[in-house]
């Protein structure tokens, strides 16, 4: 055999030491990176978004009439039923191939409609969803304004 080919085992050592350390730094930028989140924590961060930002007005009114101090337990059952109202609504709407896409929309409608509803008070019911897709297009530019944009782009494009 030739010298050339046997390699000298500090050599072969110390490279393998180099793999691993980037072997690990590219596993922990993967996993880190591109970790899979399970549908139903997807759910479940979702509504807890939409509960906390797009029932503003509906809290503010509630708060109104039961102050918080003297009905907490109420405050906090009527948090949880509307949690997992939502939560039950989206657990049958989505399934994997429309999840994103349901859940994404739902973001979207919130963020219009909590801004309307804080903004001119209006309530949404199918009357008013008829109401909105009856409208002109002159009717529609005279709505927006700059906050709306500015809430739409805050609460419904960067989440």
């Amino acid at each position: 055999m030739s010298k050339h080919l046997i390699a000298d085992p500090a050599i072969v050592e110390t490279h393998n030491i180099g793999l691993a350390k980037n072997n690990k730094a590219i596993y922990a930028k993967s996993k880190f990176y591109h970790r899979e989140l399970n549908l139903t924590y997807l759910i479940i961060v979702v509504t807890l978004y939409l509960v906390a930002t797009a029932n503003t007005g509906f809290f503010k009114q509630v708060l109104m009439i039961y102050p918080f101090a003297d009905n907490i337990g109420f405050i906090i059952s009527l948090t949880g039923l509307l949690f997992g109202l939502m939560w039950l609504i989206f657990q049958l709407l989505c399934y994997r191939p429309t999840a994103k896409v349901v859940l994404i929309a739902m973001v979207l409608i919130a963020a219009v409609c909590g801004y309307f509803t804080d903004t001119y008070g209006t309530i949404f019911d199918s009357g008013m969803l008829i109401n909105s897709l009856q409208t002109d297009q002159a009717e529609a530019m005279g709505l927006m304004a700059p906050s709306f944009m500015i809430r739409l782009l805050l609460l419904g494009v960067l989440p």
